[in-house]
Order: structure tokens, then C-alpha cells, then sequence
């Protein structure tokens, strides 16, 4: 009976769950949970902790601190601790310095979501590499951006689009960094201030290509780094492309090995060809 209350209280209080859904897709394609949907035991309800310290945090992390154990690795911690070197759930919980609200924030940064706000966490475990993410999710993303690059490599752009159509592809992720726009083309946006201060220093910006819907069989996500310098323009730099896609085998190129993969990036830099094209005429 405790377990039917506890798992009523985590359901009803643990807020808006579309994006959580998102991220347990996008670790299912990646690997880190081996199917869905996912059949919630009482050693789950255990792990999330206290009534006090469920109803203390965010939702996104009272939902995460449900599924965060299906994430670990056998004898190592999950994707997420391994970001910020805490092998336990109280360790993760405490990394994060602080939640920031809106009166914490510089002004020219959008309002913040209550349910999965920015956070400052102390990079592998160092407080002088705490970096600002612009929501929890977001941070949850970049930490699987990170081990899908270490685990499968990088795709080389140069093998999927020309010089040119990546050089407006950066600059368009600049733009929509520079908003801090949460989608793009239907595609999720994640932000990551490397250092405390997001309006000096670098962003590294995610976009998930593909991997958290149902429908998707593998996850993939390009991943740009905007530079703030001194309160200049805003110069991006450093396309990655990386993809959980099955490479076919004895294949040279990128494209030719990840087919898929390389068919959806160019998908989106054909429209964002075509919406340029357009302003284009309109201005005239």
C-alpha cells in the first residue's frame, strides 16, 4: 500500500512529463535503457528518496529521479553522474549549486520555466568549471551528446553537406542561440554556458535531429559552439554531428555509412535553404 501511495504522489506531483518522455526515447535509442515502455518497481519508488526531497526538487528532476537508475552502467554511475564524477542519487542532487530563478539571471535572457529551470552544476566535480544549463533537460541532453560522441565517434560534415550549407547552418544555430529559441524545425534546442557567466564566454548548442520520439530507431544530434566575447556579435564555431544510426559496413564516407543520418541533416538544410530563399524574396 505505501508503494501504491508513494507511486500516486510521484504521478500527480511530478508535473508536466512531455519532456520527460523525450529524454527516455532519446536514452532508449541511445542505448541506456533497453526498452520501452518501462514497468516501475518498488526499488525505483525507493531511489527517488523522501516526500520532502521529491517535493523539494524541480519537476524535471523528480521525474528523472525515477528513471535515473536505468540509465547506469553495471558498477558505474549513469550518463548524467559521470557528467559531474557523483555516483549516487544524493551526490547529483547536491551538484547542483543552486536552481536560478528569473532575479538571478542576466536581463536579456528569457523568462525561465519554473518546472525545468536553468541550473549551475560543478563540472567533473570542480567549482571552477561550473557551467550554467539553460534548463535541467537541457543539461540532461548535453550529457547524452557527450557519450554518444565518446562511444561512437563523430560524422564528418564535409561528408554530408558542402562548406557553404555548413556555414549557414552555423550561423543559423548562432541566431537561434542568441534567442534562445526552443526548437527548431520541430527539432528540440539544448543550452550549455561553459563557465557561470552566459553572457561572456561559450554556449555549446544541441539539436535532437532525431531520438526522442517513439517512431525513432536511433538518436542523432549536431552540436555547434557560439562564442560571446566581450559583448561582440556572436561568431559559432566547431560543427559535430553525431549518430547512434548502425553503420553499414565497408563503406567509406559518412553519408554512405550512416545513410539515414546524413539523409536528415540534409533534409534540414534543404529548408533552411528554402525559409532563407523566401526572406529573401519578401524583402524585395
Amino acid at each position: 500500500m505505501d508503494y501504491l501511495l508513494r507511486m500516486t504522489h510521484i504521478v500527480e506531483e511530478g508535473g508536466p512529463w512531455e519532456r520527460c518522455l523525450q529524454l527516455l526515447h532519446l536514452l532508449k535509442n541511445c542505448g541506456h535503457l533497453p526498452s520501452l515502455p518501462i514497468i516501475i518497481t518498488p526499488d525505483d519508488v525507493r531511489q527517488v528518496g523522501t516526500k520532502m526531497v521529491f517535493d523539494s526538487q524541480p519537476p524535471a528532476m523528480r521525474q528523472l529521479s525515477l528513471f535515473r537508475s536505468r540509465a547506469d552502467d553495471v558498477g558505474f554511475p549513469s550518463i548524467f553522474s559521470k557528467r559531474i564524477k557523483s555516483r549516487d542519487r544524493q551526490a547529483l542532487t547536491e551538484a547542483f549549486n543552486r536552481f536560478l530563478t528569473p532575479d538571478m539571471l542576466p536581463g536579456d535572457l528569457p523568462a525561465v520555466h519554473t518546472s525545468d529551470p536553468p541550473v549551475i552544476y560543478d563540472r567533473y566535480g570542480a567549482t571552477s568549471s561550473s557551467d550554467i544549463a539553460a534548463s535541467f533537460t537541457d543539461m540532461c541532453l548535453y550529457a547524452i551528446f557527450t557519450d554518444i560522441a565518446g562511444i561512437h565517434g563523430f560524422v564528418e560534415p564535409d561528408e554530408i553537406m558542402t562548406r557553404t550549407a555548413q556555414q549557414q547552418l552555423m550561423e543559423r544555430l548562432g541566431q537561434l542561440t542568441s534567442r534562445m529559441d526552443p526548437t527548431w524545425s520541430g527539432s528540440r534546442l539544448a543550452y550549455v554556458w561553459m563557465g557561470r557567466f552566459p553572457e561572456w564566454g561559450w554556449c555549446n548548442t544541441n539539436v535532437v535531429v532525431c531520438g526522442d520520439k517513439a517512431t525513432d530507431e536511433f538518436a542523432a544530434l549536431v552540436h555547434v559552439d557560439v562564442f560571446h566575447l566581450f559583448h561582440q556579435p556572436s561568431q559559432t564555431c566547431d560543427l559535430w554531428i553525431v549518430t547512434t544510426e548502425p553503420r553499414v559496413p565497408r563503406q567509406r564516407s559518412s553519408a554512405q555509412r550512416c545513410p539515414r543520418t546524413a539523409a536528415l541533416i540534409r533534409a534540414k538544410v534543404d529548408a533552411m535553404e528554402a525559409e532563407s530563399l523566401v526572406a529573401r524574396r519578401c524583402a524585395y
